[in-house]
């Protein structure tokens, strides 16, 4: 139950709460609250959708990201998902399957791909498989050869827009 509230006067809602369990809620005070923060486990807080900090973040422990694994179709691979997972770990059945593409680019978008399978995959540049914003911006516009146990770090570039290579690993 809600243990505290607050409005402005000619608020038709409550701009924040306080609720027994210790989650909070935020709104505009002129309609439900849309914005949440809670404990969910010891140290542990979350935010129902982002998390924006306007000035420097600081993290005095480890930094842990969201990892997945997606097995390659053979042959081409376009448009490949990613949802919101940052780390991609990648598997393929053959050394000439390719990736033209990756959905779920945003700008600023930061993502990891592993190559944790045995066999090697090429990555396209600027390949049309995949629809323009999917494409990926390679260094020296030439297709690239991940091999087993190389990683690539991505960001997706907002003006170009592309997934562009920062660092090979």
């Amino acid at each position: 139950f809600v243990i505290q509230t607050s409005r402005v006067v000619g608020d038709g809602s409550d701009r924040h709460y306080v609720h027994a369990s210790g989650k909070h809620g935020w709104g505009t005070g002129s309609a439900s609250t849309d914005t949440h923060l809670e404990r969910v486990g010891v140290g542990q807080l979350q935010a129902n959708e982002e998390f924006f900090v306007a000035g420097r973040l600081n993290l005095a422990n480890d930094l842990d990201v969201s990892e997945r694994s997606i097995t390659l179709s053979a042959g081409a691979n376009n448009d490949v998902a990613t949802g919101t997972t940052t780390v991609q770990r990648t598997t393929s059945t053959a050394s000439s399957d390719t990736i033209t593409g990756f959905a779920g680019g945003r700008a600023g978008r930061m993502m990891i791909l592993m190559n944790g399978g045995a066999q090697a995959f090429i990555l396209k540049h600027l390949d049309g498989g995949s629809v323009a914003a999917n494409r990926i911006e390679l260094p020296g516009a030439t297709d690239l050869v991940v091999s087993a146990n190389e990683g690539l770090w991505m960001y997706y570039d907002g003006s170009l827009p592309s997934w562009t290579v920062v660092t090979i690993v």
